[in-house]
């Protein structure tokens, strides 16, 4: 397919025009009205600055061979990391855009922006991926609206990619993404395969077909291991066709240090902080509301890696693989818990809806260190922990409050009453880790208010 693509005229001593891309005469090949879809520099039909038309007349060429380079739109700065973009109004942040020759600068955001009523450009795509490092200094980015019937791979930030690059100490406030039936959606970065730091969304409204999530849709989609998010957290709503998670879409890098409170829904692959999460999942947590039909968890739907020292406080439903903290376990969780109600038909736990590898029976699976306290309900394969176990999962000191589940089965684990629950001897006796006590390690991963409430995270504590 040959669009918007021109040669000169056999008349004026060009090829032969065999009916492939538009001729033009000599005069026409040097002016800029002649090429119909491209981004010249200086021009308002993009912001992309492909194209340029070089000093003195001629054919076009592109922006980099430009002598000297067009100046910057920004208000100071060279881009170098010693010497920032200084970026301090909502016409400075969209001159950003996917522009080749922005994408791998340094930018500093010195003042809150609000986006009402801007018609703002998505800071970089797949095929100009942003590889630089943005710097919000805790600034807030008000108002962002994008709206679209099919868009892939958007946000603030369409499309981070780099070992190098970075967004940190950014907030949003009241973001409203509707990307139709888009994938990779989330309104500070579409696609994540660099890292976020310290970033936040609050009351962010976010839409799409797959991978949806209030702050990132897919994190380290295309480069596995390089995407990273550290400390950063996300309230709001997420709605999909297919998978959504509240934090983000789909995770193959790693998340710590997170949380998100968030109202979640889906056909299918739903989670409160994740939706599939194919890498490392550390120190964080999940509420709000968590909803749809088929693998259904209160903080990640599908696990085929490791999640550790989490929990989940989401009120959990949907029909098939439900779970408080996981729809469906294929892999490892380590210290975890969850609180929140869990109503499903079949395949339904306050821990793990189904749990263990029913294919690859190669692979570890297993859950160990973990309890639920949730009501239970459901039809078929209902446990107070796990509800289904193919049989190649290992569930390893692990509990879970018969009273306040209501459920006196399980599909691994151990019953326990609320007082047993709430007796630090019940966990050190098998193993957990807690403050104040070596013979179970050093770590101090536990502590409890002795007789008066469940275990939890020392992280928790410590944040306090």
């Amino acid at each position: 397919m040959i669009i918007n693509s021109y040669f000169l005229a056999p008349s004026d001593g060009g090829g032969p025009d065999n009916g492939s891309g538009l001729a033009l005469t000599e005069g026409q090949m040097g002016q800029q009205t002649s090429f119909v879809g491209w981004d010249f520099v200086g021009l308002t039909d993009g912001l992309n600055d492909i194209w340029a038309v070089p000093v003195g007349g001629g054919y076009p060429i592109l922006w980099w061979q430009l002598s000297p380079l067009p100046a910057s739109p920004f208000s100071d700065g060279t881009g170098e990391s010693n010497d920032p973009f200084l970026i301090s109004t909502a016409d400075e942040l969209g001159r950003i855009s996917n522009n080749p020759r922005f994408m791998t600068a340094h930018f500093s955001l010195t003042n809150d922006i609000d986006l009402t009523g801007v018609n703002f450009f998505v800071i970089g795509s797949e095929l100009y991926p942003f590889s630089g490092v943005f710097k919000g200094n805790g600034h807030k980015i008000s108002n962002l609206k994008y709206s679209s019937t099919d868009a892939n791979n958007v946000g603030l930030f369409g499309y981070v990619e780099g070992r190098k690059s970075e967004i940190k100490d950014l907030v949003l406030i009241d973001p409203n993404v509707e990307a139709g039936n888009g994938r990779s959606v989330g309104s500070l970065v579409g696609t994540n395969c660099g890292t976020i730091n310290n970033c936040h969304v609050h009351n962010g409204s976010v839409a799409g077909y797959s991978s949806v999530g209030v702050l990132v849709g897919g994190n380290s989609w295309f480069s596995e291991g390089i995407g990273r998010l550290i400390k950063c957290s996300a309230t709001g709503t997420v709605s999909s066709e297919s998978s959504a998670g509240g934090l983000v879409g789909d995770n193959y890098g790693t998340i710590i240090d997170s949380y998100s409170i968030c109202n979640v829904s889906g056909s299918g692959w739903v989670g409160g902080l994740v939706d599939y999460n194919y890498g490392t999942i550390s120190r964080c947590y999940a509420g709000g509301n968590v909803s749809g039909d088929v693998m259904i968890g209160g903080l990640v739907a599908y696990n085929q890696d490791t999640v550790n020292e989490c929990f989940a406080t989401a009120a959990v439903s949907g029909t098939i693989d439900v779970g408080g903290l996981m729809g469906t376990n294929e892999g490892t969780i380590t210290d975890c818990y969850s609180t929140g109600s869990v109503l499903g038909d079949r395949h339904v736990g306050g821990l793990v809806g189904c749990s263990g590898q029913m294919y690859n029976f190669f692979i570890p699976c297993q859950v160990v260190n973990c309890y639920s306290t949730g009501s239970v309900s459901g039809n078929m394969d209902v446990g107070g922990l796990v509800g289904y176990n193919c049989g190649y999962d290992s569930i390893v000191a692990s509990f879970w409050d018969m009273e306040t589940s209501g459920q006196s089965s399980s599909a691994g684990g151990t019953g326990k009453t609320t007082t047993d629950m709430q007796s630090t001897s019940t966990f050190v006796e098998v193993g957990w880790d807690f403050v104040n006590e070596t013979e179970n390690g050093t770590k101090d991963i536990w502590w409890i208010l002795e007789g008066q409430d469940y275990p939890r995270l020392w992280w928790e504590a410590a944040e306090q």
